[in-house]
């Protein structure tokens, strides 16, 4: 799992994944490295990482032994899409 970055108005982002795996301080314009995150259903939270603002939540089933990007794109305080793309 890897975070892209396309989201207006945070420097950077910040994923969090529900069983405790981050990405942390993924710029504007660029993805992250992969986590690995084991299958099953789980809750990712995007922050902006200058002040911990929560900018996307996604409940997700991920299949086991797939590669997987959450795509942030919009502009924070007016539209925000989270996407779960497969690799």
């Amino acid at each position: 799992m890897k975070l892209i970055h396309g989201l207006v108005g945070a420097s950077q982002l910040n994923t969090f994944f529900s069983d405790g795996q981050s990405a942390n301080n993924t710029p504007y314009g660029e993805g992250s490295s992969y986590v690995y995150v084991p299958a099953g259903l789980k809750t990712i939270t995007i922050k902006r990482a200058s002040d911990g603002l929560v900018v996307g939540n996604l409940t997700v089933e991920l299949g086991a032994g797939k590669a997987y990007s959450v795509f942030m794109a919009g502009e924070i305080e007016y539209f925000v899409t989270p996407r779960l793309l497969e690799d």
